[in-house]
């Protein structure tokens, strides 16, 4: 019986040993089983200053542990702290770890998977003198594959007014969120993910891990004034009330290839500058309904399906361009509103290719208009002593496969075009006004001794002298024969 007490007395005294914080490499851990989370440790306020870098393991006592979880309260109050490096080892934040201290930069690995409540707070920088002065993130990367979210992120950190610790101006920093996760889980009681504050949130990307942007994601009461927002090209479902604070937006750059759904019109009504990236195959609907900002529309040649009401009553747009050959499927409604029997706009489209976007219906969208048709060919010689090549020509763009020959006169021979090429005759198809100069050099004279007795016979083919005896066969490659 008494053995047994204190067996157990031992494996109490041990577990409270592993529980107390442990200062590693100037890093406070908890240490269970082979597992290490990272503390405020006794004092985090002197403890964490400047560049702090958390490894993915640490070794105790000759035993190795695997750092993967942030604890309660760990950087609260490290004022001083200037950079944070987390491995890809973390799979648990706790939470109000990232308040009351001091960072440019936030990065959440992609080995994440719980973040508690309130995570981050306020945040500031302290000077010597012990003030104390609001110090926002410039930028927050968010990385996870997969993450439950206990709790809103808080918006009022994102960006914001600091002041020069000696004067005291104003400074305004813009922050740019970068949301990488490819699955989002939020607890009931949480209805979006950024809260309150967020003005001072400038960029918004979200990257291509991403395949489901979850509802709301920026909510904040519709006062998150994004200017910029970037959507990964993975994307392909989007939640409702997804963009409802981007109504600030003034430059998007539209990557998703593919939008599986959408739960509510997206209506980027304050968008004046779109970008459409060349991965993306498929337009959504309402993508731009009742915009009157936007005065161009750039369609790359991936986009094969434009869905109904994607630019339907874009008053203020002038012209289309549409790159692909194939053009994109539209419905009736895509464009509806765009131009007027008085007033159709150009839509600009690749040589050729006017019979294919008549049979998609593009001509009741605006005035189908092809780049010119023809393209000139320029073709000159070098010396028009030593050889010449044809007469200029014009090409339709149509029917744009040529051939041309650099000719030498006697005594020269073609060495090649100016851009290097040595085919000759040479085929070409022109998309564009060309000019090619043929490169002509004398031929060298050759000796040639051949026997007196033999009876000659000679001559040059391709700028080789072929001379044949009786006996012998002589060739002199090169040669001018006078």
């Amino acid at each position: 019986m008494k053995r047994f007490l204190f067996l157990q007395f031992c494996l109490m005294v041990c577990t409270l040993l592993s529980a107390s914080p442990i200062e590693i490499n100037g890093v406070s851990y908890e240490l269970y089983g082979n597992r290490a989370m990272v503390t405020s440790g006794t004092d985090n306020l002197q403890l964490y200053s400047g560049d702090v870098i958390i490894p993915s393991q640490v070794a105790y006592n000759s035993n190795i542990y695997t750092v993967t979880k942030i604890g309660r309260h760990a950087f609260n109050g490290a004022y001083n702290l200037t950079s944070l490096s987390l491995p890809n080892t973390i799979d648990t934040i706790e939470g109000q770890t990232f308040q009351y201290m001091a960072l440019d930069t936030l990065v959440i690995p992609s080995s994440v998977r719980y973040i508690g409540s309130n995570v981050l707070g306020y945040l500031g920088r302290k000077y010597n003198d012990g003030m104390i002065i609001q110090y926002p993130l410039s930028k927050l990367v968010l990385n996870c594959d997969s993450v439950v979210l206990e709790n809103w992120l808080w918006g009022n950190v994102l960006g914001g007014v600091t002041y020069d610790p000696t004067t005291f101006e104003p400074k305004q920093i813009e922050c740019e969120v970068v949301w990488n996760v490819r699955k989002c889980k939020l607890t009931e009681e949480v209805a979006h993910i950024f809260n309150y504050g967020g003005e001072y949130v400038s960029k918004f990307v979200i990257g291509d891990n991403v395949d489901s942007i979850p509802s709301c994601l920026i909510w904040n009461n519709g006062s998150m004034p994004v200017e910029t927002l970037v959507v990964g090209q993975n994307v392909r479902k989007i939640g409702q009330g997804a963009f409802s604070g981007c109504n600030q937006v003034k430059n998007l750059y539209w990557n998703a290839r593919y939008i599986e759904s959408n739960e509510e019109s997206l209506a980027f009504g304050s968008v004046s500058n779109l970008s459409i990236g060349d991965n993306v195959g498929f337009l959504p609907e309402g993508f731009f309904e009742n915009n009157k900002l936007l005065t161009s529309i750039d369609i790359p040649e991936s986009v094969v399906d434009i869905a109904a009401n994607a630019f339907r009553y874009c008053s203020n747009v002038t012209h289309i361009a549409s790159h692909s050959y194939i053009p994109a499927w539209i419905d009736p409604t895509s464009f509806k509103g765009i131009s007027t029997e008085q007033d159709s706009i150009p839509i600009y489209i690749p040589s050729c290719a006017l019979e294919n976007y008549q049979t998609k219906g593009w001509q009741n969208v605006g005035t189908l208009t092809e780049p010119p048709t023809d393209y000139v060919l320029v073709l000159s010689s070098n010396n028009n002593d030593y050889g010449y090549v044809k007469t200029n020509q014009r090409y339709s763009s149509c029917n744009s496969v040529t051939i041309f020959e650099a000719i030498p006169y006697e005594g020269y021979r073609f060495k090649e075009w100016n851009d290097g090429v040595t085919t000759n005759p040479r085929t070409l198809v022109i998309d564009k006004d060309e000019s090619f100069i043929a490169i002509f050099e004398p031929v060298a004279d050759v000796l040639v001794e051949v026997p007196e007795s033999a009876n000659i016979n000679k001559y040059i083919k391709d700028g080789t002298l072929f001379i044949k005896g009786n006996d012998n066969n002589y060739t002199a490659t090169g040669a001018k024969v006078k």
